[in-house]
């Protein structure tokens, strides 16, 4: 499990393995899109080769 932002709940909400909906690794850069449990997309990148903080920015694919 793990945490992240959701700007509808306006609050970090915890997400379990079934709430992702797409996963990436490209580069060092990891993606993970989960999808909330109010319908929200939250995109969370990492990873060595993410450039700023984790985010909600978009990789190719």
């Amino acid at each position: 499990m793990f945490s992240a932002y959701c700007p509808r709940h306006g609050s970090e909400v915890l997400f379990g393995e079934r709430r992702i909906r797409r996963l990436q690794n490209i580069d060092g850069v990891i993606l993970v899109e989960v999808e909330c449990y109010d319908g929200e997309r939250i995109t969370i990148v990492t990873g060595r080769g993410r450039r700023g903080p984790s985010s909600s920015a978009q990789l190719p694919g």
